[in-house]
């Protein structure tokens, strides 16, 4: 009955009745991190596994970190990845994955360098110790142990 009132109030009416509602999809870190794991398969197997575990655990430090909140996510995925593969011990950053999340190095260096220091801070820290103890765990192949003092690759912003 409800409908059928709208419809002939509609055809009399010379406004819309019925706006269809407008939805916005907005991507989080984690969406481009899948979708470039989906996107680049071999990044799967990089490391054994690792670096999915490595993009996840920086990815959730950057969830306590205000200076992340106008950040776009791409971003963070991206330094996500370059952090995650240069402590895999590969290349930090491909061609594909500036194709994937459509960002270079250089858009994801202070991003990078910040996350850095997140996850070098993620133990002694009060709200990252519990990212930092989930990620010490075996199922997730205790990651959050494995994050080197100093950057040694060209992420240096200054």
């Amino acid at each position: 009955m409800y409908i059928v009132v709208l419809l002939t109030l509609a055809r009399f009416s010379s406004t819309k009745i019925l706006d269809p509602p407008k939805l916005q999809v907005i991507a989080t870190t984690l969406d481009f991190i899948h979708i470039t794991f989906q996107m680049i398969p071999s990044l799967l197997t990089a490391a054994e596994g690792r670096l999915w575990f490595l993009c996840l655990f920086i990815a959730e430090l950057s969830l306590q970190e205000l200076k992340f909140v106008q950040t776009p996510p791409m971003h963070i995925a991206g330094a996500c990845f370059a952090l995650g593969l240069w402590q895999c011990g590969l290349q930090p950053w491909s061609r594909d994955l500036s194709l994937a999340l459509r960002c270079s190095l250089a858009d994801v260096r202070s991003e990078a360098v910040s996350l850095h220091k997140c996850q070098l801070s993620s133990s002694n820290t009060s709200p990252l110790q519990v990212v930092y103890k989930r990620y010490m765990k075996d199922e997730r192949m205790t990651v959050a142990r494995d994050c080197p003092r100093a950057l040694t690759i060209d992420f240096d912003v200054s």
